[in-house]
């Protein structure tokens, strides 16, 4: 979903997108990417997914960046740095939340171009959501995509539904300034998408991400990293090739609280053909 703020190196910025509040409603209206309409929701669990500006991150992460540039706040898994990225591609299994009962969480896995380094992200994947409800929590997994800093917007899960245990392939590619968004639930349903670039895109990088997302209101604060145990992203390529063979740069990134190396979310090391897990450790 809407990738989020990425705490890399010093000259980074933690970038507030489309971070998904948690709500509970019987319908939910999401506004459409450049014409499109509104997409309607009906369900009972439901994202509001909102947008804020960006925001510089506080001193006490600058510094932190400067000592471990591979940390961040919000981000787990691998990206490509150091070249022009025309495409990027990969599959994972979509996971199941473990969900407590006194809090509501979100964890998001995507696929995209741009946001390592530059100001913009252009992405595709899956969420898995807990609800705190009375009657005890309340799960739910949904697909997405988002331009940032364009709003995101949801799938209809009565059209584009998602479980725990569904392959998902996913795609993003660009091509004389739109990119073409892509993702397969194997077996049940194939979405795309064509959207104009959002203004100062780069790709520059290219990602597979576990992502906590953010609250914003007024302000923002990330939600609790839902307990997904691990995703695995496999078939991975950029370019049309695997990752290794770019050229590029391969950062392993591990999600860590803000205030302390705390971690939240690491990768494994990569296959040789590119792939590797997240294992989730901590909301």
């Amino acid at each position: 979903m809407d990738a989020s703020p990425f705490l890399g190196r010093g000259t980074h910025r933690e970038k507030k997108k489309w971070y998904p509040a948690l709500v509970v409603a019987p319908v939910l209206v999401l506004t459409g990417l450049g014409a499109g309409p509104s997409t309607v929701v009906a369900s009972r669990v439901v994202l509001a997914r909102q947008v804020a500006p960006s925001a510089p991150i506080a001193g006490s992460l600058v510094a932190k960046a400067a000592k471990d540039p591979n940390s961040s706040p919000n981000w787990a898994g691998d990206a490509l740095v150091g070249s022009t990225f025309t495409s990027v591609a990969g599959s994972w299994r979509e996971p199941s939340a473990t969900c407590p009962n006194d809090k509501s969480s979100q964890s998001v896995f995507w696929v995209g171009l741009d946001g390592y380094s530059s100001p913009t992200v252009e992405q595709i994947g899956t969420d898995a959501v807990c609800i705190k409800e009375k009657r005890g929590p309340v799960t739910g997994y949904h697909a997405w995509y988002e331009m940032y800093p364009l709003p995101g917007q949801f799938l209809d899960p009565a059209t584009y539904p998602v479980a725990p245990g569904d392959l998902l392939q996913a795609s993003v590619s660009v091509e004389n300034g739109s990119y073409d968004l892509s993702i397969t639930d194997v077996g049940h349903w194939t979405f795309s998408t064509t959207q104009a670039a959002p203004a100062g895109a780069q790709d520059n990088s290219a990602e597979w991400i576990a992502e906590a997302p953010s609250v914003c209101g007024t302000g923002c604060h990330q939600v609790p990293l839902t307990d997904f145990g691990s995703v695995s992203f496999s078939g991975l390529s950029a370019n049309g090739l695997e990752p290794a063979a770019t050229g590029a740069k391969i950062e392993p990134i591990t999600m860590e609280r803000n205030s302390r190396s705390t971690p939240r979310a690491v990768p494994s090391p990569a296959t040789p053909d590119g792939g590797f897990t997240i294992n989730w450790m901590g909301p």
